[in-house]
């Protein structure tokens, strides 16, 4: 099992990697970085999502109902209560306590496809759509209109509601929202699309992980990561407080063996990279951001295999 963790998890931190060193070599500054996430955000991750959500076949995600429901529940409060607790007790800012809830509540799904797939075999792909769909779905279109609305409170023109109004709207036409939804009407409605045309969105979308890594790489050199108190938390938080509850409400509720493993782990997985490629659209809190997806995918080699070993 440890050799199944270090094959799925080591590409991600190497290409983290040649991205730090793309960016000390000086092969890549800031600003080209920049235009990988862009790419990535607009249209090779919209591609994917869409796609990936369209082979979702409506019999299998009615099978596992009860597994999806528990993933999306435990998603949706992490984010939750990062949110409260980020605005009430730290008192950040909505952009910045939006894009920690993310972080905190997301696995990763460029990480979870080898991971889960070496662990779990074609279990796995429930697992990363029903990630995906709650991404999709709930906490991207939730975080974009928070990081819309703080946009738009720092802005002369929101006095009168106009901007606020116009940033929603910008932000749901974004193709990382209508995307998912698309793909969601398809398959509720059992509409097709001709293979050739859904096998031509694979080329570019398997691009999403690497390019995306990075890119990331290029700006945890930029940006340089640091060690705070904050950031501990919120990879606590990612790596181990939320997998952990997860258990431990699984074990009350007397979940069956198999499940609370594979809901574990995938709990268990690192923070999402999309939240450091927000931070650096809206130029919210990318320091914080850089460091977490750094300590978070690094410190997954741990996290994953302990909650591996002690779930049953």
């Amino acid at each position: 099992m440890a050799s199944d963790l270090i094959a799925a998890i080591l590409p991600v931190i190497v290409t983290l990697l040649l991205g730090y060193f793309a960016g000390w070599h000086h092969d890549f500054d800031i600003k080209r970085a920049a235009v990988l996430i862009q790419m990535v955000m607009s249209y090779a991750l919209p591609i994917t999502l869409f796609s990936g959500l369209l082979a979702m076949p409506r019999q299998q995600i009615a099978a596992q109902w009860s597994l999806a429901l528990t993933i999306a529940v435990a998603m949706v409060a992490a984010y939750g209560i990062v949110l409260f607790l980020s605005r009430i007790i730290f008192k950040r800012d909505i952009m910045t306590a939006s894009l920690q809830s993310l972080m905190v509540s997301t696995p990763s799904t460029f990480v979870g496809v080898p991971v889960l797939g070496h662990l779990f075999g074609n279990e796995h792909t429930i697992l990363i759509a029903v990630v995906g769909m709650v991404f999709s779905l709930i906490l991207l279109p939730t975080t974009m209109i928070l990081l819309a609305a703080g946009r738009a409170k720092t802005s002369p023109a929101s006095e009168n509601g106009s901007e606020l109004s116009g940033e929603i709207i910008h932000a749901l036409r974004q193709p990382l929202v209508w995307a998912p939804l698309l793909a969601v009407v398809f398959v509720l409605t059992g509409l097709q699309l001709p293979l050739p045309l859904r096998q031509s969105f694979l080329l570019l979308g398997n691009t999403t992980g690497g390019v995306a890594l990075f890119g990331c790489g290029i700006y945890l050199y930029s940006i340089r990561i640091t060690v705070g108190t904050e950031a501990a938390l919120l990879v606590a938080g990612r790596n181990i407080i939320v997998p952990a509850a997860s258990l431990v409400a699984m074990l009350l509720l007397s979940f069956e063996a198999n499940p609370v493993r594979e809901i574990v782990v995938t709990l268990a997985l690192p923070v999402v990279v999309v939240g450091l490629a927000l931070a650096v659209r809206y130029g919210v809190a990318e320091q914080q951001m850089a460091s977490i997806l750094f300590f978070s995918t690094v410190l997954s080699f741990l996290t994953i295999a302990a909650f591996f070993w002690v779930s049953p």
